[in-house]
């Protein structure tokens, strides 16, 4: 489950993001840092946060995992805030685990009536061994690409 606190009132805030799954009845806690600078002003967070035009926009992710030797969904519900004006961005994905890697490429959001697509690949490995995250975003807003790459490395301790 991943709990996300957020406050963005022109300052900058901090986002902790407690991961906590279950892989074939083996808990493994995730915690993920990283720094970013929201209007020069640096914070860390567990998750994603960008500029958009100097401009900065929240971004609200609640995730419900189910790992239970069968295939699960996750329900991701984005909510971002653009210049006070937010919308909202529906995730259904479904996933496979079982002893082999999944791939998960999805999203389609939209900024102020303008279509953008952000591409996010994951490739991971859960098989008693430690596994690594690599999301890639690729983002447009108004014609200008703004890129975020964030790297996860992660061990799932037996």
């Amino acid at each position: 489950m991943i709990s996300v606190a957020l406050h963005v009132r022109n300052r900058p805030f901090l986002e902790m993001i407690s991961v906590a799954m279950h892989v074939r009845d083996r808990p493994f806690l995730e915690m993920v840092s990283v720094t970013m600078h929201v209007r020069d002003r640096p914070f860390k967070e567990t998750s994603v946060a960008m500029h958009v035009r100097d401009r900065l926009f929240q971004e609200m992710i609640s995730v419900a995992m189910h790992f239970r030797d069968r295939p699960f969904q996750e329900m991701m519900s984005v909510a971002i805030h653009v210049p006070d004006r937010p919308f909202q961005v529906m995730i259904s994905v479904a996933m496979h685990v079982r002893d082999r890697p999944f791939q998960e490429i999805c999203v389609a959001m939209h900024v102020r009536d303008r279509p953008f697509q952000e591409t996010i690949s994951v490739v991971m490995h859960i098989s008693h061994k430690p596994f690594q995250e690599m999301v890639s975003f690729r983002t447009h807003v108004r014609d200008r690409p703004v890129q975020e790459m964030v790297s996860f490395a992660m061990h799932v301790r037996d």
